[in-house]
């Protein structure tokens, strides 16, 4: 399990899933074990180009999470596919998912 620097702590990366089987990426304390945040946005539809491809994610990068994408991307665990989708008032990144080994 890959781990990454965020607002000066260390957080592995957990791989696990929504309630609709979609891929969810949550952060953990690596020292504790306790779930901090979840990296990754459900939003599986995109109205524009249908549902999300395989191996890919939407990453928060807004709110509390501002800087997710950088510290996901540095640890190789996923690539910006430059591509966003507009949710409400804020932005997700659609990212494809590298692995998390």
């Amino acid at each position: 399990m890959k781990t990454i620097k965020f607002k000066g702590h260390t957080l592995a990366i957990r791989e696990t899933s929504y309630s609709d089987g979609s891929l969810c990426l949550q952060a953990i304390d690596s020292e504790y074990g306790v779930p901090i945040t979840k990296a990754t946005v459900n939003l599986n539809y995109d109205k524009v180009k249908g549902f999300l491809p395989d191996g890919h994610v939407y990453i928060k990068n807004y709110s509390e999470n501002k800087g997710m994408l950088k510290a996901l991307v540095d640890a190789g665990i996923v690539e910006d596919t430059g591509r966003k989708l507009t949710t409400g008032f804020v932005e997700a990144n659609l990212c494809r998912y590298l692995g998390n080994d």
